[in-house]
């Protein structure tokens, strides 16, 4: 199948948001590496000690690339990739 310019365009544009997503992603895996693993983390992912800011971020960072960058990256390479014979 042949590729219009608009395509190509469109293909383009869609990597190009996935450098800048993947940047993030491993800017925030970054962050999560450096956080340390507050005492009693045990404790407070089930609610019975109040969370520090260290488990609150590390937290937010693990859910956010789970459920949402990673699902939104495979989804935006599926996309680019999409009918381009050899993938």
């Amino acid at each position: 199948m042949e590729t219009t310019d608009d395509e190509a365009k469109i293909r383009s544009a869609l990597r190009e948001i996935i450098q800048e997503a993947d940047r993030l992603a491993g800017r925030m895996r970054e962050l999560h590496e450096h956080l340390p693993i507050p005492p009693r983390d045990d404790l407070m992912l089930v609610g019975e000690e109040e969370p520090v800011f260290a488990h609150v971020a590390r937290v937010v960072l693990e859910c956010v690339l789970a459920d949402c960058l990673d699902p939104l990256l495979r989804g935006l390479r599926a996309a680019a990739d999409h009918g381009q014979t050899g993938t």
